[in-house]
């Protein structure tokens, strides 16, 4: 289990998103290592679920944490994420988890929820060029 992070990284949760790349790598390099033996891994990578736990106790502990110097950036970006359009709800994840469960293909990665796949499709599909201009135009961030 990883994060849509691992399509686009996101600001302020570096932290997280290195985990989430660390356990990306890892897994990747076991779907080589395994697939000798006749073993498959899947990754399932969720997108931003407000509705869940994880969600609100994420909040909860970057209370006091945010520098002064991204005080209005970060006020910005947590506006915008407190009325997210597609998001990702925990059927979402479950579906997700048992098609990786029961995928016979060498299909690695099965992104969970609306905004996963609209992430994942965007990283698969363009230029870096392009998906760095995306992402800053979603978080009406300037070069």
């Amino acid at each position: 289990m990883t994060s849509s992070v691992c399509f686009a990284g996101m600001p302020l949760v570096a932290p997280y998103a290195a985990s989430k790349f660390a356990i990306e790598g890892f897994t990747e390099s076991l779907f080589y290592e395994l697939d000798s033996v006749g073993l498959r891994v899947k990754l399932v990578e969720p997108g931003y679920g407000p509705n869940t736990r994880f969600t609100a106790n994420a909040g909860d502990r970057m209370n006091g944490l945010v520098s002064p110097a991204y005080a209005a950036y970060a006020g910005q970006l947590m506006a915008q994420w407190a009325s997210p359009g597609a998001i990702t709800e925990a059927q979402d994840v479950a579906d997700a988890i048992f098609a990786a469960a029961n995928d016979q293909s060498d299909q690695l990665r099965f992104a969970a929820g609306a905004d996963s796949r609209h992430l994942a499709h965007a990283r698969w599909n363009s230029t870096d060029e392009q998906f760095l201009s995306g992402m800053r135009a979603m978080m009406r961030m300037k070069k």
